[in-house]
């Protein structure tokens, strides 16, 4: 009897400190127009440092598509993330390798790309500093993308 109690009161426990770890809900907003690439890069230095309200954190995204941000422990805690275009309609995000209707302009999650001190003949983006990637468009727009040049 005094394992069974004992037993849940770790379940307890552990459940509790599992809700401590809070979730975030991150709206990426893009200027009018936006089709490309968008990249959120990792910069202790320059980077901007995320706010987040009510667990709700907004990125502006900028035209050239490139965000630097002082600090990517939000996106190691697990984060609800939105592609939100500057007129608030949402854009289906979804990742490269699910169907997707050709001509219809979606966000496609690239996932995390980069490191630091990779040797020689190192993956695609090895060598650049951690960041987050999206890539705004049509499938067909993503094939004409150099891949060589993004390091996604």
């Amino acid at each position: 009897m005094k394992l069974l109690f004992i037993l849940v009161l770790a379940v307890i426990v552990a459940i509790l400190l599992s809700c401590n770890r809070q979730r975030y809900q991150v709206d990426i907003v893009l200027p009018p127009g936006f089709q490309g690439v968008v990249e959120l890069r990792l910069d202790p230095v320059r980077g901007i440092k995320l706010q987040a309200v009510k667990g709700s954190v907004v990125i502006n995204i900028p035209q050239s598509g490139i965000v630097y941000l002082n600090d990517l422990e939000l996106f190691h805690r697990g984060v609800h993330d939105r592609v939100i275009t500057a007129d608030g309609t949402e854009l289906d995000l979804i990742s490269l390798w699910e169907d997707s209707l050709p001509g219809v302009v979606r966000a496609y999650a690239l996932g995390w790309s980069g490191s630091t001190g990779l040797p020689v003949g190192a993956p695609e983006g090895a060598g650049l500093p951690p960041r987050i990637g999206y890539f705004i468009g049509t499938p067909e727009d993503w094939k004409l993308v150099d891949h060589t040049k993004i390091g996604f």
